[in-house]
């Protein structure tokens, strides 16, 4: 007789722990924050003061570490190059600290070279600016075009690389970081692109209040705070049409090369009407930078429309 002998079984039971949930990250300050006008206040305060920072204590300090060397184009370039990386640094730390956002986001990346593109998008935006503020100078009379004496070759190479330098590195790049890359950056994260756009330009053409070459009067400083609030604005529609802040950048930095290149056959006119109107021509780059965003988002939305209007006949 055989015995059948049971065969027991042990089942193993798994305990699946459930994943670790990531929290999301921490919005960064300015989103934050339950007072607004308070909020972009200290925004434009903190630009202020670190351009002032950059462009002031970087220079002097530069300065008088190089000591005579500093009025060499060597030195010279280096001083222009310590502001560039001051105001740079300053923007992302104010980003990266400050606010919080751990990628120091200032829409400055290389993005595969399109940096190049939009930098050369400012840089024509601002040749056709200031061409057209230079011809409108002539036509009324403002303005005449003058012979120049012959230089060395060699004074024009160093001239040329000194306003490059001055125009890109001391007053374009480091500038646009932290207006258009902290400040449009972080007051967007709030409001309406545009509605920062504006303010940061306000606040960028009020400082010039200050400035050496906005006259002796009240209504020639009102007028040099409009023209920079145009630069202002024409630097901010680039950042937000293309999304680069070195669309701003170029349009910075060529507008002052591109006037101080023509101001060597045409001399710019000093007084109240050529400097209102070179800053009307870079309010009309805003404008265009304004309409054709809005043209552009026009165009997105019929395309989701008729998107959405195929797929319910098809449905």
């Amino acid at each position: 007789m055989m015995t059948h002998t049971p065969t027991t079984t042990q089942t193993t039971t798994q305990t699946t722990q459930p994943p670790r949930s990531t929290p999301p990250p921490r919005a960064p300050r300015f989103a934050r924050a339950r007072n607004l006008p308070l909020a972009v206040s200290v925004r434009v305060l903190l630009t202020v003061l670190a351009m002032t920072g950059a462009s002031f204590g970087a220079a002097i300090g530069t300065a008088a570490a190089l000591g005579p060397s500093a009025d060499s184009p060597a030195g010279s370039m280096t001083v222009f190059a310590v502001v560039c990386a001051a105001g740079t640094l300053l923007a992302w730390g104010l980003r990266r600290f400050f606010e919080g956002d751990r990628s120091g986001y200032l829409a400055a990346g290389w993005d595969g070279g399109r940096a190049l593109g939009s930098f050369g998008l400012g840089l024509l935006a601002a040749t056709l600016a200031v061409a057209a503020a230079r011809a409108v100078s002539l036509l009324s009379g403002r303005a005449s075009i003058q012979s120049v004496p012959p230089q060395p070759l060699s004074e024009w190479l160093i001239g040329i690389v000194l306003m490059i330098g001055v125009s890109v590195l001391l007053q374009g790049v480091p500038e646009e970081m932290l207006w258009r890359g902290y400040f449009q950056t972080t007051v967007a994260e709030r409001l309406r692109p545009w509605t920062a756009a504006v303010i940061g330009s306000v606040g960028f053409g009020s400082m010039h209040l200050v400035s050496i070459g906005s006259g002796g009067t009240w209504v020639s400083k009102l007028v040099y705070v409009l023209m920079a609030m145009g630069l202002g604005l024409a630097c901010a529609g680039l950042r937000v049409l293309t999304g680069s802040l070195w669309a701003a950048a170029g349009f910075h930095g060529g507008m002052h090369i591109v006037n101080r290149t023509l101001s060597i056959w045409i001399p710019e006119g000093q007084d109240q009407a050529s400097v209102a109107v070179l800053g009307a021509a870079m309010g009309i780059v805003f404008v265009a930078c304004w309409v054709v965003d809005g043209v552009r988002r026009g165009d997105r939305a019929v395309t989701r429309t008729a998107g959405r209007t195929v797929s319910g006949w098809g449905g």
